[in-house]
């Protein structure tokens, strides 16, 4: 059965237990984290931890009083509390181990509130409460915490990856900021500059640099020059090995701003029903990545990363959204869409006439058929009632094979007839759709309960513009995120632009929450 999941609001305004110990009149037996004597039971003192420790997940201790409770946990194990300070911090913990579950499990607000479309899975609902209850009985808080913990792709290896960024707060090599480059704005190999001794700190600290390398040198040394060229790799810089004003500006980002981002891939990762089959499909627009991922064990495994390009961040970005792809469609129309007709397309057919022709478009009327160009036909298509489509075949915008996941969007992933696109590190250039550079290993792995479409046969369909439309045997979820920190497939940490802006927006929206 499906639930809809809480998410800030719930959140905030969670299921709590009936507890008769939050008034005065309590009796100790009721009360669950202390004991006979109103002293803290083991299980206080583990959820305790916990809380404080909230930030290793992404949380911040202070929304759940982790200080406030740990502080009055430790003065009651010295000297029990009076009756209505016992009532009180025991009702005060179970709200904030509730709150601290539910939001590690769901998140803190809700994504509709920045456009991130998400519909609730079809896992079994997390049950907080019981969870509790069960932890209360056998003094052990493991379960509930497991229970918590997103199971999404990425999350164990971000989450350790946050806790390396935590510990890089206090590092001196960020007390100061780095000088000013000079007027060329590129330190080049062997140039001297005051700043490459703290930049090499740096690097050595993020571990790009060797941590026996010297890092007293005032020249951009080869050995520099290397880890300088690493780090461009891992923060989506032009991998050249020159100290630039664009690695300035990205190493001067404190490993608290770091920190901060990764932070947002696991509210990220809590939102996106990324677990609800056995095979999946996520594209991810900062990274221009497509990955597929098969389902061992409960654990996702990716089988399948392909570059994508994704809608344009002013004018039509990829909507973010989860729907379950049900066809894959070869040789495919491409029924040009109403704003593309009106704004780009209808301009160039007033003014020439065999722009129809040279493209292998066609008008299509009301009633399906196709409409020889004419006055009335361009009248047609300039108040709505016609439309026009591109025919299968070489020069296709869709390229050989289309895929279908039905959305009032009308976002789809396709292939291309201008391959060389992919080439660009930034590929955020379409009208909003979703154009994939693998499209033959796509379509094998969506295709795979359909024996008769093998190998070969989904090559012949793309490549001799031929096939026709396939209904999957079982549907597959598609889910475009957006996630700016990410594991490559090398294991390493990648930094990813804020393409949308989307990074901005959930910032504020959990600063304005309440708390």
């Amino acid at each position: 059965m499906k639930t809809n999941r809480p998410f800030a609001r719930a959140s905030i305004a969670f299921s709590l237990f009936a507890l008769s110990c939050a008034t005065q009149h309590a009796h100790a037996a009721d009360w669950r984290w202390l004991n006979a004597n109103n002293q803290p039971r083991p299980i206080a003192i583990q959820a305790a931890k916990q809380l404080v420790a909230a930030d290793s997940d992404g949380l911040s201790p202070p929304d759940y009083e982790a200080s406030k409770i740990e502080s009055a946990l430790a003065a009651a194990s010295k000297a029990p509390l009076a009756p209505e300070e016992a009532a009180k911090l025991d009702e005060q913990l179970t709200q904030s181990v509730l709150r601290y579950a539910n939001e590690l499990h769901h998140g803190r607000i809700d994504p509709k509130t920045i456009r991130e479309n998400y519909t609730p899975d079809a896992r079994p609902p997390f049950d907080a409460n019981a969870l509790l209850t069960q932890a209360l009985a056998t003094g052990d808080l493991q379960p509930l915490w497991q229970a918590a913990t997103p199971k999404a792709p990425m999350y164990e290896e971000l989450r350790t990856e946050l806790q390396r960024y935590l510990r890089l707060r206090a590092h001196p090599a960020w007390g100061s900021p780095l000088p000013a480059l000079p007027k060329a704005a590129t330190i080049r190999p062997m140039q001297e500059w005051s700043g490459l001794p703290l930049l090499a700190q740096r690097l050595a600290a993020l571990g790009y640099l060797p941590a026996s390398a010297p890092q007293d040198s005032r020249k951009l040394t080869p050995e520099l020059q290397q880890a300088i060229s690493s780090y461009q790799k891992h923060h989506s810089l032009k991998q050249s090995g020159l100290f630039d004003r664009a690695t300035s500006e990205s190493i001067n980002i404190t490993p608290t701003e770091r920190a901060a981002q990764i932070a947002q891939t696991l509210e990220r990762l809590r939102w996106a029903p990324l677990q609800q089959a056995q095979r999946m499909i996520v594209v991810n627009i900062p990274e221009y990545r497509l990955r597929a991922y098969t389902l061992y064990n409960y654990k996702a495994i990716e089988t399948l990363p392909i570059n994508v390009i994704v809608g344009r961040a002013r004018s039509n970005p990829t909507p973010l959204f989860n729907k379950d792809m049900q066809r894959v469609e070869f040789s495919p129309f491409w029924n040009v869409p109403p704003s593309i007709l009106r704004k780009e397309m209808l301009p160039r057919i007033q003014n020439d006439p065999d722009y129809i022709r040279r493209g292998n478009y066609e008008i299509v009327g009301s009633n399906g058929k196709k409409v020889e160009l004419s006055p009335e036909a361009l009248a047609g298509l300039a108040n709505g009632s016609m439309r026009v489509r591109q025919r299968p075949g070489r020069g296709n915008a869709l390229g050989g094979v289309k895929f279908i996941f039905p959305n009032n969007q009308n976002i789809y992933l396709h292939h291309t007839s201008s391959p060389g696109l992919f080439k660009r590190e930034a590929r955020a250039m379409s009208h909003g759709c979703v154009r994939v550079e693998e499209p033959k290993l796509l379509a094998k792995f969506v295709l795979h309960d359909n024996p008769e479409w093998t190998e070969q046969r989904i090559s012949t369909a793309i490549d001799k513009h031929a096939g026709g439309a396939v209904q999957l045997k079982q549907p597959i979820p598609v889910i475009i995120t957006y996630l700016t920190t990410v594991i490559g497939e090398d294991k390493n940490l990648y930094f990813l632009p804020d393409v949308y802006g989307q990074d901005k927006l959930l910032q504020r929206a959990l600063e304005k929450r309440p708390k």
